[in-house]
């Protein structure tokens, strides 16, 4: 039983340090994508780890609107990511057991 609970949460760890669980930023507002920094810009879900704080800072001199959402990717052996659209074999994904608040922020210039 250990070994087949060691085996399922290896691949969903796996799959979280490089593939999946990639939190992605849009702006309400497209153009300035450029004006947002984000800390940490990796999360790994391991061990007892079962939450994880994120810092957004907006760079900009005027307020930002950002959406935040939680998007499936996976990465290609040239470390380009793609978009996945259809699990393959054998993959598992953890967007079902990962939630987050809030899910739209407003950010003064400058400012956390």
């Amino acid at each position: 039983m250990n070994r087949i609970f060691r085996e399922k949460t290896k691949g969903v760890s796996f799959l979280i340090q490089g593939v999946v669980a990639v939190l992605f930023l849009l702006p309400a507002t497209l153009p300035a994508a450029g004006d947002l920094a984000v800390s940490p810009t990796r999360i790994v879900f391991e061990g007892g780890v079962r939450k994880a704080k994120v810092s957004l800072l907006n760079t900009s001199s005027e307020p930002k609107t950002y959406r935040i959402e939680l998007v499936r990717k996976r990465m290609t052996e040239s470390g380009e990511y793609q978009d996945v659209v259809e699990p393959g074999p054998g993959e598992l994904f953890s967007d079902r057991m990962i939630r987050f608040s809030p899910r739209h922020v407003v950010l003064p210039p400058g400012r956390p």
